[in-house]
């Protein structure tokens, strides 16, 4: 890999409420990589925010 950057971004709605939402921005060395990784990473990212969202919904079971 040649760079990854990862910037997350939690928002308030109101008192009990939240957005949240990851910019990931990679660059892989080898351009076939690169081609490759497109659909891999997109998986990817979604499950880190499914099980952020799971592990809010644990801490905060009010709030879910």
């Amino acid at each position: 890999m040649k760079s990854l950057k990862a910037v997350w971004q939690i928002t308030p709605i109101d008192g009990a409420r939240s957005t949240v939402a990851i910019d990931i921005d990679y660059e892989f060395k080898s351009k076939l990589m690169q081609m490759a990784a497109g659909r891999l990473m997109n998986r990817a990212v979604a499950k880190v925010l499914e099980a952020f969202e799971a592990r809010g919904r644990i801490l905060y079971p009010m709030s879910a």
